[in-house]
């Protein structure tokens, strides 16, 4: 029976994390997914906020996210200007995707082994609790941005950053004039879809398993 409870509580410790890396790597991939933000340029009307023209404005998301997905430590917009606060923001935001990339490898590090081991004793029950797992996440998180994404999207910055450097002043770093908010509600809902087609993923699979 102790056994029994441990194994589970294992297979739901696996499905926890397991389903934390999925959705660290959906924000990573919508990140580095550039055409999202090159599609809403002209969609939301990004150019008429700013001096810059198209393709201008693309090499400088190219430059941003760039920089945040690589390990350069200056850094200088090209066509714009940026404040010290910007910048200080910039450096926190790349560290947070420094500190995700670093949790998915060292988890996967670490479960690779065991998730091999499920799959070889036929006992992948974990994948079930992984889909339970990326349903109820994100619906916990989609209410609120749903609801009110303003709301939602100032509370996110509040409880990732200590300062609030995030709050851009248009003059100084004309940057955010780029960056509308509905960008990244977009986003936001492009990773739900991921999430969710994760989870259909973990659960057909497991139910494909227990057929057989």
């Amino acid at each position: 029976m102790i056994l029994r409870n441990k194994t589970k509580f294992l297979d739901i410790f696996i499905g926890l994390i397991l389903s934390i890396i999925i959705i660290l790597i959906s924000f990573n991939i919508v990140l580095n997914f550039k055409y999202i933000y090159f599609y809403d340029i002209k969609n939301l009307s990004i150019e008429k906020n700013s001096y810059l023209n198209t393709e201008q404005i693309k090499e400088v998301y190219t430059y941003l996210i760039n920089y945040i997905s690589s390990n350069s430590s200056n850094f200088k917009l090209p066509y714009l200007p940026s404040s010290k606060e910007a910048i200080i923001h910039f450096i926190e935001v790349k560290y947070i995707f420094s500190c995700i990339k670093k949790f998915i490898t060292i988890s996967i590090i670490l479960l690779l082994p065991i998730i091999i081991m499920k799959f070889k004793n036929k006992n992948i029950i974990f994948l079930k609790y992984t889909g339970m797992f990326l349903l109820l996440i994100p619906l916990i998180l989609a209410l609120p941005l749903i609801i009110n994404f303003d709301k939602s999207f100032n509370m996110f910055h509040k409880i990732l950053f200590r300062n609030d450097y995030w709050l851009f002043d248009p003059r100084k770093d004309p940057i955010i004039n780029l960056l509308p908010q509905e960008f990244f509600f977009h986003c936001s809902l492009i990773i739900l879809i991921i999430i969710f087609l994760s989870s259909m993923i973990c659960l057909y699979i497991y139910n494909l398993h227990n057929r057989k």
